[in-house]
């Protein structure tokens, strides 16, 4: 008899092109969802019929388990085509009222007219629609119901026709077992929904000449577009402790830190990292139950954007130029640590590049954490001001060669070469496909050796001494010293 495992990677291996999962594999993922133990937390809440546990992929790395063939990648391909079994109306309001966090449905309400009386109208028409055979896929639903939303003038405003089709959507198809649950431990967990097929997926070849043949476009452009959809797609709950499901966002993390950060021990930091990387490292989620419940919610909540963010970043076939946002998460709230501990000071928004084309000295302005989120001209994100905080994490690698040139060797030892920042050094090696074998090789002393680092970073005497290293520091804030700019300017400090 074959183990549960092996029976889940022989289902895969049976469905088509990423397609729907076999009738056995749904079987097997409700029967590991029913044995998940009786504990508080998610015990009754992962209620996708997809649920993968990532203590079973302990001593595999996290990208392992984004990347293995019983791994997440490929249950949230399998998941776009599958048939969503809308529960009835008042199951979807409880579901909504005991386990999503009331500002979830407080924002849907907010774009329709009357409020909850609209939702269930709309919800009405959708269920009307199914009774007619029209059968639902996260690829459909959120077209169908903004079809509803227009037809039955339920917007509260023409502006709110993009968004709220993309909001509801996720909530009924969750609500009623779409998606896929990735449980941590018996407190924590997130909820994965629809993410679309990039351009290395297996089956893009066949969207890319759709879309050849319905725009009139090359390939390239083709796959462009689809690239562009893919990226854009995805939404991701956490669940942590007493907090209910909510829809993580980058700034909403950054501040949540912000507040952590300002009430977290020594001690209770060391022990947060040490979760943080051992997740990374080896799926180990053990360290979780030993934190407090404001740092489990700070590492669930991480790594529920994270993982996000990294399932976009495979779309782009893991290209370190092209949307390393789960990179650039973690490298934020790592310097964010040395920014809180030096009065909230940070390099103004496109103060670094500006610096490269005029040779002027950059600003410091006073900022905090969700400062590293950054307002675009063709977008918003964390990885708008990359150069920014990467320019900030060279001065700081700068510093720490020369106060703590023994950690910072202990790390590069295992890492290589990291050109000058040992903070994104540190994330590109670990995201990097070709390393994951020493990963799991060396995941203590990773741990160890970057955990020393962290350690400095949270000592405020230790971060303020760092500063003081590259920039002078007055009543006004610190201003950067002239022989360090063209550290700032460095070509490898780059988006």
């Amino acid at each position: 008899m074959k183990s549960v495992q092996e029976e889940q990677v022989l289902a895969r291996e049976r469905s088509a092109k990423f397609g729907r999962w076999s009738t056995a594999f749904t079987a097997i993922m409700v029967v590991v969802a029913a044995a998940l133990p009786a504990t508080a937390g998610p015990k009754d809440k992962p209620f996708t019929s997809t649920v993968l546990k990532l203590s079973d992929f302990k001593g595999k790395t996290f990208f392992d388990f984004m990347e293995a063939k019983d791994g997440l990648h490929v249950a949230l391909n399998s998941d776009i085509s599958e048939p969503i079994k809308v529960v009835d109306l008042k199951k979807l309001k409880e579901i909504i009222a005991n386990d999503f966090d009331p500002a979830v449905f407080k924002k849907i309400t907010g774009m329709l007219k009357g409020g909850a009386k609209g939702f269930d109208e709309m919800f009405a028409e959708l269920e009307a629609r199914i009774e007619s055979g029209k059968v639902l896929t996260m690829d459909n639903i959120s077209n169908e119901i903004r079809n509803i939303l227009s037809k039955k003038g339920l917007l509260s405003s023409p502006s709110k026709g993009g968004l709220a089709p993309l909001v509801i959507a996720p909530l009924v198809a969750m609500g009623s077992g779409a998606g896929t649950t990735v449980v941590l431990d018996d407190s924590n967990f997130f909820l994965n929904y629809y993410y679309k097929l990039g351009p290395e997926d297996e089956g893009a070849d066949e969207l890319i000449q759709n879309i050849m043949k319905k725009d009139g476009v090359s390939y390239n452009e083709a796959r462009k577009t689809l690239e562009a959809a893919a990226l854009k797609s995805g939404r991701n709950f956490g669940y942590s402790g007493s907090e209910k499901l909510l829809d993580f966002s980058d700034t909403y993390l950054l501040k949540k830190f912000d507040k952590w950060v300002d009430g977290a021990s020594a001690k209770e930091a060391s022990a947060m990292w040490n979760t943080m990387f051992d997740i990374l490292t080896k799926c180990d989620t053990s360290g979780l139950k030993n934190l407090s419940v404001a740092s489990q919610s700070v590492v669930t909540g991480w790594l529920t954007v994270y993982t996000a963010e990294l399932r976009r970043h495979v779309m782009v076939n893991m290209v370190n130029s092209a949307h390393p946002w789960e990179n650039d998460l973690t490298e934020a709230l790592i310097t964010s640590v040395f920014v809180k501990n030096n009065g909230g000071f940070l390099f103004a928004d496109k103060s670094v590049r500006n610096a490269k084309r005029t040779k002027a000295i950059p600003e410091f302005v006073k900022g905090g954490p969700a400062n590293f989120f950054g307002i675009g001209t063709q977008g918003s994100g964390i990885g708008v001001n990359r150069m920014e905080r990467r320019a900030l994490q060279t001065l700081i690698t700068k510093a720490l060669e020369e106060s703590h040139p023994d950690e910072v060797a202990a790390v590069r030892k295992l890492i290589g070469k990291d050109n000058g920042d040992i903070i994104r050094g540190m994330m590109e090696f670990l995201n990097n496909p070709k390393n994951q074998k020493a990963v799991r090789a060396n995941a203590e002393e990773l741990n160890k050796s970057f955990g020393a680092i962290m350690e400095i970073l949270h000592d405020e005497k230790q971060s303020k001494k760092i500063l003081s290293y590259f920039a002078d520091v007055g009543a006004a804030g610190p201003v950067l010293k002239k022989e360090f700019v063209s550290v700032v300017c460095g070509s490898y400090v780059k988006r």
